[in-house]
Parts: C-alpha cells; sequence; structure tokens
C-alpha cells in the first residue's frame, strides 16, 4: 500500500522539535520539507499512468485521481517503455547501481543488469541535465532494447586496441563514459558495448527507426567546466556507421528526438556554463537550425508535439513553463509566468498530456498533470508543514544606485501585520529562485516563522556571473572585479529599499549565505558595517586556494579563459580573503570537514579575521561535505538560532511606520 501522499518525506526525527532562544521551532519541518534533486517523473505514452520518484522511493500512480497503483519500492529516473508495458529505473537494492523494470500488468520487478561494481555515469555530465541528468536513459521504438551510459570499472570486453581505463601521465586510470545496450526480454539479458575509445559518451536518444542511436559525444578526452566543443552523432546500431548530426564549435548538449522521429532538439552554448539556446536539426544527417523563444537560458524541454517543445528556463527569481511553437516562436505559458513558482522537471506523453514538478513559496513541491485542452490540476503535493505556519513570498523591485532595476524576492512571517518593521535576514546567494523557501541552508520559512523578514536580492557577482539570471547581457555585467561593485551594489540597494518601505528595522539586519552565498558575505562585510550579524557557510572563498587543490577547479572560466598569471591582480581582486582585515560585524562560520576547498575556505577565512582581533567564531563538521546533514545540521541550526538571537532578536517590534506596501511593484 502507497505510504501516503507524502511518500518522497522521511522523517528523520520522529515527532522531535529543536528549540533555540525563545522557542525558535521549524527545523524538523525544514527536513521533512526539503526537497532534493533527485526527483523525477515521467508520464505513461498514453497518459494513463504517471510515476514520480525521489531519493529513497518509486510510485506509480493513476493521474486522473491521484490514487496509487503501485509502491515499486527504491528507484530512480523511472522511464516508461514506448508500448506502456514496461517502467525501466535505476535501483541500489541490490548493493549497487542496477537498471530493472516494473511490469504493469503483473507488478513483477526484476533486474536486468549485473554491470561489475554498478553503473556509474561520469558526475561531470550532470551539468547538462537538470538532477540527475547524467543517468538519463532510453528505450528503442520497439521497447525491446535500452540504451545508457557509464564509465567502464568492470571487465568488458573491449574492441581491439582500445584500452579499458587509459592512464593519464601521472599514471592515473581515467575511465570514460560509454554508451551500452541492454535487451530485457533476451533470455540472458543481453547488453552490448556500443562506443569504445578515450571519449566521453553520454545521454543516449533512440531515433524512431529504431536503427540509430543519437548521443553527445566529448571532442577532448575529459569533460571540464572550460568545455568549448560536443557534438551529437547518430550511431546505426546494425552497421556500426557513425554520423554527425551536428558540426563546428559550441557545446550541444540533451538530445531529444521528436515524436515523429524526424528531428532532434538539442541545447547548445559556448561552453557548459554559459548561456544557451535550443536548436534543432534534422535526422540523420544534420543541418541544424537555432529555436526562436525567451532570451533566457534554458534548463528543459521536452517535446510537446512535432511542432512544439515544453520549456523551462530562468527568468529572475522563477523558472516557469511554457510551450514553444516551432514555426511561430509563440511561447504558451502553462504556469504563471509572473508568479514566484520553479518547474524542476517536464515529461510529456504522446497524445498530448504533459506532467510537470514545481515549486512554490508556500509548498516545497507538487506534480501537476494536463491532458490536451484540459486544465491541469495536482496529483500529488508536499504535507503541511507540524511546526510552523509558512508565510507569503512576493516578488520584489527596486531601482539599485547604480540607476537599473532589479529583481528579487522577500518571504513575509505567517502573522505579518502591515506598521510593523521586522528583523531582517538577507540570504545573499547569488541569482536565487523566489519559490524555494524550505532549503535549510538558505532564506526559509522557519526564519519567517521566527519572526524574521527574509529577503533574497539574487545579486550577480564575479565568482557566478555565468549563473544565469534574466537575459544573457544580463549576466555578464559581473563579470571580473568590477562585479562585485555589482553584488554589494546590489544587496544593499534593496536593503534600503525595504527600510524605505517600512518593512524592516535597519538597525536589527543580519546577513547568511552558503557557498556562493557565502563569498558575497565576505565581499559585503569588507565595504560596509551596517549588519549587526553575519553567517557564511561553506564560502566559495579564495581563488588561491582552489588552484591550489589537487584537481581543483580552474576559474579561468569566470574570467574569458585567460590563466591566472595573466591577470593576478584581477584574480586576487576577485577574492574577498584579501580584504578580510576590513570587516567590523560579528561573524560565524560554519563547514564540514569533507567539503574540500570550501573547507580550507572557511579555515583562511577564520583566520585571517582571528589574526586581526575579528568576533568570529567557526564550527567544524567532521564527516559533513558542503551540505550538513542530521545531528551536525541540527547543531548548527540551534547555534546559529542563538547567534541570531543574541544579535537581532527575533520577535518583531511594533512601530507607527507605515508597513509594507505593494510599493515595490516597478
Amino acid at each position: 500500500m502507497w505510504r501516503s501522499i507524502a511518500f518522497s518525506v522521511v522523517l528523520l526525527l520522529a515527532s522531535a522539535r529543536v528549540l533555540a532562544g525563545d522557542g525558535f521551532a521549524g527545523i524538523e519541518d525544514l527536513l521533512r520539507l526539503d526537497r532534493d534533486s533527485n526527483y523525477h517523473i515521467q508520464l505513461s505514452p498514453d497518459s494513463s499512468m504517471l510515476a514520480v520518484s525521489d531519493s529513497g522511493a518509486l510510485m506509480v500512480i493513476e493521474p486522473a485521481n491521484g490514487s496509487a497503483v503501485a509502491d515499486v519500492g527504491p528507484g530512480f529516473v523511472p522511464t516508461w517503455s514506448p508500448d506502456g508495458r514496461y517502467l525501466a529505473f535505476y535501483s541500489e537494492r541490490s548493493g549497487d547501481t542496477q537498471l530493472w523494470t516494473w511490469e504493469k500488468s503483473t507488478g513483477d520487478t526484476r533486474q536486468i543488469t549485473e554491470f561489475e561494481g554498478g553503473i556509474d555515469p561520469e558526475p561531470s555530465t550532470s551539468s547538462f541535465g537538470y538532477g540527475r541528468g547524467a543517468f538519463r536513459l532510453t528505450w528503442s521504438p520497439d521497447s525491446r532494447s535500452l540504451a545508457f551510459g557509464s564509465r567502464l570499472r568492470g571487465p568488458v570486453r573491449q574492441a581491439e586496441g582500445q584500452c579499458r581505463a587509459c592512464p593519464t601521465p601521472e599514471g592515473k586510470p581515467v575511465y570514460f563514459q560509454q554508451i551500452f545496450i541492454v535487451h530485457p526480454d533476451s533470455p540472458e539479458r543481453d547488453m552490448t558495448q556500443l562506443t569504445h575509445g578515450d571519449r566521453t559518451h553520454f545521454t543516449p536518444g533512440w531515433a524512431k527507426d529504431g536503427r540509430h542511436l543519437v548521443y553527445v559525444v566529448v571532442q577532448k578526452d575529459k569533460l571540464t567546466e572550460g568545455e568549448v566543443e560536443t557534438q551529437i552523432v547518430a550511431h546505426d546500431v546494425r552497421t556500426g556507421g557513425i554520423t554527425r548530426v551536428t558540426r563546428g564549435p559550441g557545446v550541444k548538449t540533451f538530445p531529444k528526438v521528436s515524436p515523429d522521429g524526424t528531428r532532434v532538439a538539442y541545447i547548445q552554448g559556448d561552453h557548459v556554463l554559459g548561456p544557451n539556446a535550443l536548436h534543432v536539426a534534422s535526422l540523420p544527417t544534420g543541418g541544424s537550425t537555432r529555436v526562436g523563444g525567451p532570451d533566457r537560458r534554458i534548463f528543459l524541454f521536452d517535446w510537446s508535439d512535432d511542432e512544439g517543445i515544453y520549456v523551462v528556463y530562468k527568468d529572475g527569481p522563477s523558472m516557469p513553463l511554457a510551450e514553444l511553437k516551432l514555426d511561430t516562436s509563440d511561447l504558451r505559458w502553462i504556469t504563471d509566468r509572473n508568479a514566484l513558482v520553479g518547474v524542476t522537471d517536464v515529461s510529456s506523453s504522446r497524445n498530448g498530456g504533459v506532467a510537470w514538478l514545481q515549486e512554490e513559496p508556500s509548498l516545497s513541491w507538487s506534480v501537476h498533470v494536463a491532458r490536451d485542452g484540459e486544465s491541469p490540476k495536482v496529483v500529488l503535493q508536499a504535507p503541511k508543514p507540524t511546526e510552523i505556519g509558512f508565510g507569503s513570498a512576493q516578488l520584489v523591485s527596486w531601482r539599485t544606485e547604480k540607476g537599473y532595476w532589479k529583481d528579487g524576492s522577500v518571504l513575509l512571517p505567517p502573522d505579518f501585520k502591515p506598521g510593523t518593521r521586522y528583523p531582517l535576514i538577507v540570504d545573499a546567494y547569488t541569482t536565487r529562485s523566489g519559490a524555494d523557501w524550505t532549503s535549510p541552508l538558505g532564506g526559509n520559512q522557519a526564519w519567517a516563522a521566527a519572526g524574521y523578514v527574509v529577503f533574497r536580492p539574487s545579486p550577480r557577482a564575479p565568482h557566478s556571473w555565468t549563473n544565469p539570471w534574466k537575459a544573457d547581457s544580463d549576466n555578464i555585467v559581473a563579470k571580473g572585479p568590477r562585479g562585485w561593485d555589482v553584488a554589494v551594489d546590489e544587496v544593499m540597494s534593496g536593503v534600503d529599499h525595504l527600510i524605505a518601505t517600512g518593512l524592516v528595522d535597519g538597525n536589527r539586519m543580519c546577513i547568511f549565505g552558503h557557498s556562493n552565498g557565502g563569498n558575497v558575505v565576505l565581499e559585503v562585510l569588507t565595504r560596509t558595517p551596517r549588519f549587526r550579524c553575519a553567517v557564511a557557510v561553506a564560502p566559495a572563498g579564495s581563488n588561491m586556494v582552489r588552484l591550489l587543490m589537487n584537481d581543483g577547479w580552474d576559474p579561468s572560466i569566470l574570467y574569458d579563459n585567460h590563466e591566472l598569471e595573466e591577470y593576478l591582480d584581477d584574480y586576487i581582486a576577485m577574492s574577498p580573503a584579501f580584504r578580510l582585515h576590513l570587516v567590523q560585524t560579528p561573524i560565524l562560520l560554519a563547514a564540514g570537514e569533507r567539503d574540500g576547498d570550501f573547507y580550507l575556505n572557511s579555515l583562511e577565512a577564520y583566520h585571517r579575521l582571528k589574526r586581526r582581533g575579528k568576533d568570529v567564531e567557526l564550527l567544524r563538521y567532521p564527516d559533513q561535505g558542503h551540505l550538513f546533514r542530521g545531528a551536525a545540521l541540527r547543531d548548527f541550526w540551534v547555534k546559529m538560532s542563538n547567534f541570531l538571537e543574541r544579535h537581532i532578536g527575533s520577535a518583531a517590534i511594533a512601530s507607527g511606520d507605515q508597513g509594507y506596501q505593494e510599493s515595490a511593484a516597478r
């Protein structure tokens, strides 16, 4: 029996209630509601079934009435066969990651691969698809074969002259991802290796003719953030012949074959992290055309029919879903384009149905389904919080000191009272969504429930200028050392706007940041003493530290691929670590000791501040990475909550000033 409509929520402590200071609560709600990137949905070809998976469970439901059909058990990335008979998925139930199938008519599940060491996609290919995009798999049109990608770690037979683990010059083995085909209904569940060699191959998709399998191939030996060229090819599985579908420079990714099998849509950009656009090419010989549509970064897409494509794109604080008509480039919005909503997965069927997963300020996740010509309906949604009430979030717009309009979002306490000035927490993470407010390491509903207004200015910054916001031209203004002027302006002018509206108390403000946001916190503190306190968790920190790491991050992609030695002064200017002697604000640092260079960045910041006699504390958590889990997360929340309470309080103070109004609108 299906566990409940909240199947995706794992109760980490059954009825525990974490209190800090004068009754701060809500962390358990965040732990229950915090969604992760493992969610995946897929609508069956006839729209009669919907598979929904998260990190711990795979369910099949009937969208028509929301009733459960099957609890398939542990599994992720569900994929229906074209005939609707099977649901393929990955699962670790046998001890490592293998492919399994669930048969709709019998309810039987069975393991169909025995990949030695488990199926192991190249992690860097996840950059080309939301969540578990690296695990993409595809059925042949006759529903008899499955294709997937994995690195080689076992004794899989290679073509003559090919190495299984080609060593680097330093003698380290490099396992290149290859494409494999398995036949679930064959007596021995035969598996063949389609590709070979010292190149990474990923995201396969079958053409309708059943002969050609399209996939992406990396032109260099290894995929990196600075990659400037990948190609899509059509591989004839009968003859072995390979035809290039795309040509020329540019990173082409995530190919999806049209329903009629004559074309393939894909995303193309100058490099992995840069701006992108949707393209369509003919099969199998190629000849591509850039598709019109929104001047925004495309995150997800799926064909709606032979002449239309569903697209999810970044539009400031929102990620809406729209249908793009190829002949006219017109957009038909499926979600409200003016609402704070984030669509995180989309799936279409052959008969005009579409399903999508979305988050919004008062609902951490919900699954929507619409059939052709019908209004959408919610078929699944997150449970309500048990400890706290949820506040409302609003889009806020203001004119910066530099004279342009900026969008962000603000979260109000659930019992918000106009005419009251509230203490403020600024979540400084760069280009952050205005829809997700349940993350324990970001601005969230628990803070709002404790009496804080939470503000996301979503600044652009030099260490993350490649992150999308709106039009591609909007991102480039933050590139290079002068990008810090942009980031600080967007944070502080937004804060001043909220003070001017009467919403927040300018004498009780704290700034918080995790990762990229932590780096913004450090830079802002070097320029202003206006915040009473600051919290920086695993700050991105110094470019110098990252360069010292073995196989570390290469920051040149953030600066037009110029090497460090060419622009040393600029690289130093891009790191706030060299200006921490200017900080006057009490600061709480926190990091996991297994967080690589982020941990080193935290140590560097702590010692630089401590050496100058600054008011700084460092929380170090063994066995924790970039995201805290379990007891460490709870401990951090208690200590952080006490830190906030000590410096800015938590209860709003009544004021005679006019309360916050919708004057933020342009």
